[in-house]
Parts: C-alpha cells; structure tokens; sequence
C-alpha cells in the first residue's frame, strides 16, 4: 500500500478543514481517501500579505468570485476566476485580498502519499490558464461514488501539471499511472480487470496496457 506519511506527516483528517483561518473560512465540501475539495472564503479584513505560507498539500486552488493578488516564486499575479493556482507540498507564497471584494475559491487538495516522489516536480509555473477547471471540479463535487470522483481530480491535476511545465498533453501520463496504482491499492482485496482500470482512466484497455500494464507484468 502507498504510505499515507512519506513527508512525515500522517494522513490529514478531512473533518478538520472547516472553520475559521483567520484570514477567511473553510469548508469541506467532499473527500476520498485520495482527495479533498474546500471552499475558501476570504475575509475582507484580511488585506495581509504573508510569504510565510508553506503547501500543506500537493493543491489547486481556482477562484469561483472576486481577484485577489498571489505573491509567488514568479513574482505577483492577480488571480481571477481564468487561472488556477498550482502548488506543491512546502512550497512557499503569499497573497493579498482587496478591500471590499468579496473573493471565494475552490481548493482541491491531495493527501500525502497520494502522488508517488518519483512523479516530481508537479509543477514548475505556479499560475496556469484554468480551461475546464470549474467543470471537473463540479463534475467531481457531484460523482456517484469516491473512484468517480478521484479520477476527475488526477484528471485536472494532469491538466495542471503539463500547464505548469510547458508540456503538451503526453500519453503515457505520469500521473495517469498514478491514478491506476491508487485505484488497485484501494482495491486490493477485490478483483480488479484491465477494464476496471481502463474505466477507471478514461480509456481503452488498450491504452491502459500501454500505460500502466506493461509496466507492472
């Protein structure tokens, strides 16, 4: 089984993401095992700049309402509901809200272990164009069961990903695989068929042989 600490820290209990942060509030909306989605709101009080925050989590982060102003390795960008702010576990970044704009954002975020060491850097440019970031999140908000809703997620983050390193949509996909291996870990007392995973994936079970079965026979 993949190890829930391979930073050193356990497993995060997905009922502890929702209150108040001082700078605004959370709201757990869903989890998985894999995943968890949150609302943020900002407080408009809260116009601080902090380059004190560190990543908890390999996350994605989307305004839904308002701008506010993200402070990165790459300087300062404004961030609106077009772009998706990427981040990777400890990374660093700061941010400050305008007065009297009412700012929300999405946040999807990964548990440790989650994505194996050997898929990173996730992300080079933290700030990417969000093209169907909304959709899958909400697809994923309203998926009929926790697999439905982790490959929506490891779909975005690929999304993300190739944004944040320059990279064209490649086939086979790192993180594809990683969906594959999560999937059969949490799976491991069930029987589980190339098909399985081939749904699972979003592809044919062909592709899924060239993606992930190859690798494991």
């Amino acid at each position: 089984m993949f190890e829930m600490n391979q930073y050193g820290r356990e497993r995060h209990d997905p009922r502890d993401f929702s209150g108040d942060l001082g700078c605004g509030s959370v709201l757990l909306m869903r989890s998985s095992p894999l995943a968890m989605i949150v609302r943020y709101d900002a407080d408009l009080r809260a116009r601080h700049c902090d380059r004190a925050k560190r990543h908890e989590f390999h996350d994605l982060t989307l305004p839904t309402e308002g701008c506010w102003q993200f402070h990165g390795k790459d300087g300062r960008t404004v961030l609106d509901s077009k772009t998706l702010m990427v981040g990777a576990f400890d990374d660093e970044y700061g941010c400050r809200h305008y007065p009297d704009v009412v700012t929300n954002c999405l946040e999807v975020q990964f548990q440790p272990g989650t994505i194996d060491r050997d898929c990173e850097p996730l992300f080079l440019k933290q700030v990417v164009p969000a093209g169907s970031a909304r959709s899958l999140i909400e697809r994923a908000l309203q998926a009929p069961d926790d697999d439905c809703f982790d490959s929506l997620l490891f779909i975005l983050l690929d999304y993300a990903s190739n944004c944040s390193n320059g990279l064209a949509k490649q086939r086979p996909s790192k993180l594809r695989t990683q969906r594959a291996k999560r999937f059969i870990e949490l799976h491991a007392s069930e029987p589980i068929s190339l098909a399985d995973i081939a749904s699972e994936l979003g592809v044919s079970r062909l592709r899924a042989f060239v993606s992930f079965g190859r690798k494991r026979a």
